[in-house]
């Protein structure tokens, strides 16, 4: 045990949830997590550490703080507002702070906070039938809460097709959408930092993401750029990520970026530990799991930057339906470092993400992408 005190509370109880609870249980730090699911990820794995409450009953939620040093998020269900209740109501201090997660609550609050930086991003503009008329089409409507996974994304391709994306997105109902410019994107990329709110910055390692139908299929961790222009896209996202750390932000954000014609423009953030970083959990010295709970239990700021061997992750989603299931891999290069992570969850459904695989290659000789097709294609689950 690092020290005696309370355990480092999780608002969450999904797979992120569950991969803090592992890297805890791995430092030695005590922990809770509190969720809706007593089947969930964490429950599974976890059950004595596990709390069950509703999100929205202030009441339990605020139990819950008092038994912890600090409270971290898996997710961003949770309003600002409601946490900064919970502040007020015990003291317990949030990772992100709140200030610096009022920023992160939805794509509209993002996209202004970006902009009052002078951080550059596809053209935007909240939804309004006025604001519509100024973009061209095709256009990208994207729900400004929620919408993980590509599931709140709809590119419109003509004026036709406007009134059933917003029906879709949930605008009739009240829930605000955000509109954006459709650009052409060549590759797309991912960094995290963790932020100590004085200036102190680690970054994760930079990746590249590939995209099927709005979905991260898998993440690389060597570009398929040339060496000149991924360390032009490299320095790009350490200038823009220091200006993240000149606010005084303290946190762990993942960040995903475009690249188009050259440039590097800002996607959105995530106030969190983030699917696009788990390729640190296997080919990394640390995880960004391990920088969460260890900065959280012991105040550690370090390494400054967090190295990674040649490596790629595939997503794994269902294809079958029902509660018994087991994950079949292809046979692959015994050179080649396998690493499986099933989330636990107690249902199988077609296109459910179900858990990851790494694949790392210490010696750097083999084409990541063609392994990482030959396992979609060949895996079930």
């Amino acid at each position: 045990m690092i020290s005696q005190k309370l355990p480092i509370g999780i608002l969450g109880d999904g797979q992120l949830a569950l991969m803090l609870g592992e890297a805890a249980l791995a430092q030695g730090v005590d922990f809770l997590a509190y969720g809706n699911d007593p089947h969930s990820s964490f429950a599974t794995r976890f059950p004595s550490q596990f709390r069950l409450g509703k999100k929205n009953d202030q009441k339990t939620l605020n139990e819950f703080a008092r038994s912890c040093s600090a409270l971290t998020l898996e997710n961003e269900f949770y309003k600002v507002n409601q946490l900064r209740e919970v502040a007020q109501a015990t003291g317990v201090p949030f990772f992100p702070d709140l200030p610096s997660y009022q920023f992160f609550e939805s794509k509209v609050s993002q996209h202004r906070f970006f902009d009052r930086l002078g951080i550059p991003s596809p053209r935007w503009s909240p939804y309004t039938p006025e604001a519509v008329q100024t973009f061209s089409y095709p256009l990208v409507l994207k729900a400004s809460e929620g919408g993980y996974d590509g599931y709140g994304v709809r590119i419109v391709q003509f004026e036709e097709g406007l009134a059933q994306a917003l029906s879709d997105l949930g605008y009739s109902e009240g829930r605000p959408v955000l509109i954006e410019e459709k650009v052409n994107i060549e590759r797309e990329f991912a960094q995290g930092v963790l932020l100590d709110g004085t200036g102190g910055i680690i970054f994760l390692p930079l990746v590249e993401t590939i995209q099927k139908n709005g979905i991260c299929e898998m993440v690389l961790s060597r570009s398929s750029l040339s060496l000149q222009e991924y360390k032009k896209v490299e320095s790009t996202i350490h200038v823009i990520l220091k200006k993240f750390a000149s606010t005084q932000m303290r946190g762990l954000f993942n960040f995903e970026f475009f690249y188009v014609n050259g440039e590097v423009l800002i996607n959105e953030g995530a106030p969190r530990v983030h699917n696009s970083q788990h390729l640190t959990l296997n080919a990394s010295p640390v995880s960004q799991f391990d920088l969460v709970m260890n900065y959280l239990w012991a105040g550690k700021m370090e390494p400054k930057e967090v190295t990674i061997l040649p490596a790629i992750m595939v997503n794994l989603l269902g294809k079958s339906k029902g509660e018994q299931y087991r994950l079949a891999l292809p046979v692959l290069p015994p050179e080649i470092q396998v690493h499986a992570k099933l989330y636990l969850k107690k249902e199988c459904r077609p296109g459910r993400k179900m858990g990851h695989l790494n694949l790392v290659d210490p010696s750097g000789k083999f084409n990541l992408i063609e392994l990482a097709e030959r396992v979609l294609k060949e895996y079930e689950l």
